[in-house]
């Protein structure tokens, strides 16, 4: 019946419980509500929802709102419950999305590198010198150059494909 989870992963949600996620949704439950209910963080009910709406309705909800983002979620709901599949009340739910030693956080280091290159850079821009950048962000001299000049080729490289876009 789709992508059910099973004991490979024990972090992985079941088809049948971000449908329940989602059905409590659409009754009117804030993300907030449902995530202190589970004792959990809002933003695991958000990707769950997300996740869910992708999966059985195919539409992402990226930029998607309010009711247009309820009737996302009800199509992903009818779909999933017209082939046949049923809600199941996550349990356990606190322990799967606690953070592992053995388990690196999805795109955290992604994300915390790309924050530390423009923190670097930025820096940079207000008259720190280099050896000054190295000692608060805790690198080398040499290092803080190298993250300035590869954050500034990035800063270039967008500046200029906006340009050319306003141009156009």
């Amino acid at each position: 019946m789709g992508h059910e989870g099973g004991d490979r992963r024990k972090m992985r949600w079941t088809d049948g419980e971000m449908a329940w996620v989602v059905a409590r949704y659409l009754h009117g439950y804030t993300q907030r509500a449902i995530a202190d209910e589970l004792d959990i963080t809002a933003p695991v009910i958000n990707v769950q929802v997300r996740k869910f709406c992708e999966l059985w309705a195919r539409e992402p909800l990226e930029l998607v709102y309010d009711s247009a983002r309820r009737a996302v979620a009800r199509r992903a709901l009818d779909r999933f419950l017209w082939v046949g599949g049923t809600l199941s009340e996550p349990t356990n739910v606190a322990e799967r999305n606690t953070p592992s030693a053995h388990r690196p956080i999805p795109y955290f280091d992604e994300r915390y590198g790309k924050a530390r290159y423009e923190h670097v850079w930025l820096l940079r821009a207000e008259g720190l010198l280099l050896s000054e950048i190295g000692d608060r962000v805790g690198v080398s001299r040499e290092r803080a150059r190298q993250m300035i000049m590869k954050y500034g080729r990035t800063m270039t490289w967008a500046m200029r494909r906006t340009r050319w876009r306003m141009v156009a």
